[in-house]
């Protein structure tokens, strides 16, 4: 009888023990999927973020070299009322301005081959090359 009762009891504790491990096991199983699909909404979100980012960039960047653009437009005219007071300076200024002017425009020009990284400091240098022949054709006319 003894035997019966420890036989019935071993019996017991490795089916309970069994099940025990199968829930664990599932419970595993799972948090691991779980975890799965939280980290591909993750990723999903973070993906849409940086095209989010991608298009505010490119927006930023064709509303400032449409900017860039329409200020040299405007330095050239200025640069060319300078050249027509007529005298050797004004002509040897302008002809100084303009070609600050035209290295300008080129940067503008080769501005889509910088990394977004550097956006911040092209823009700034560049408004403020802008800014600086402004006032040199200022100071001259």
């Amino acid at each position: 009888m003894n035997k019966i009762l420890w036989t019935t009891m071993l019996s017991t504790a490795l089916v309970a023990g069994a099940a025990c491990k199968n829930d664990a096991s599932d419970k595993l199983e799972s948090a691991q999927k779980n975890l799965r699909e939280q980290t591909g909404d993750l990723v999903a979100k973070q993906r849409e973020m940086g095209k989010e980012v991608q298009r505010d960039m490119a927006v930023a960047y064709t509303e400032f070299r449409l900017e860039a653009r329409e200020r040299l437009e405007r330095l050239e005219l200025r640069i060319g009322e300078l050249e027509r007071k007529g005298d050797a300076d004004s002509r040897a200024a302008a002809a100084k301005l303009r070609t600050e002017r035209a290295a300008l425009a080129t940067r503008l020009d080769s501005m889509s081959e910088r990394a977004e990284a550097g956006w911040e400091n092209v823009k700034r240098d560049t408004q403020a090359s802008l800014d600086r022949l402004e006032m040199d054709i200022d100071a001259r006319l």
